[in-house]
């Protein structure tokens, strides 16, 4: 899901995420994992 760009800066200033790509510019979450996630309602 998508989250704000201070949400973004946060999450990678806190070594949280890492850049996925950079266009589209993504994120990606180092502390999930794909067990643990819960896929929502489309």
């Amino acid at each position: 899901m998508p989250c704000s760009g201070k949400r973004a800066r946060l999450l990678l200033d806190r070594g949280r995420a890492v850049v996925h790509k950079m266009a589209p510019f993504t994120i990606r979450l180092k502390d999930r994992l794909v067990e643990d996630g819960v896929p929502q309602p489309v």
